[in-house]
């Protein structure tokens, strides 16, 4: 997944930080690592500083993708499937500067939980026919672990 930030509310020595977010899922879903989809990822973030080294996160996104795949081998279909997902993480992070120590928090540790549902998807044939309706998924909800580290390159702000 690659993402670009378009906007970062943030004010000298905050407690409370809040950004948006696009980005770009490549995805596939068979693990044949041939039939990528590359689809939208939107989501709004924010933070709260807990203490010196450590600070709260929030996240609400959504998030699309997909893959190719063959339904049925004999017959040879091949289907386009997209999900769409809505996905709400909190995690906490610690703070750590390398190179700066204390005047600029570089490196984030990042340990938490979310919440994911499938809230839509679309299916179609090679011919580009709508098969949605032959598609059934029983397990839209789950609860993800979540651990991360992110580094920042450049002071924001």
């Amino acid at each position: 997944m690659t993402s670009i930030v378009f906007v970062d509310l943030h004010a000298q020595d905050s407690r409370f930080n809040a950004g948006i977010v696009v980005g770009v899922n490549f995805s596939e879903l068979e693990g044949d690592e041939i039939t990528v989809i590359m689809a939208p990822k939107y989501w709004l973030m924010g933070t709260f500083r807990m203490s010196k080294h450590s600070q709260l996160g929030m996240e609400l996104l959504f998030s699309q993708n997909g893959d190719t795949f063959c339904p049925n081998i004999t017959l040879n279909w091949v289907w386009k499937v997209w999900l769409n997902h809505i996905e709400i993480p909190v995690h906490i992070d610690w703070l750590i500067g390398v190179f700066q120590r204390d005047n600029f928090y570089d490196w984030n540790l990042n340990l938490g939980v979310a919440y994911t549902r499938l809230i839509g998807f679309h299916a179609e044939d090679i011919d580009k026919t709508d098969v949605t309706d032959q598609v059934t998924y029983k397990n839209k909800v789950a609860y993800l672990l979540q651990p991360g580290t992110t580094y920042h390159f450049t002071k924001s702000g």
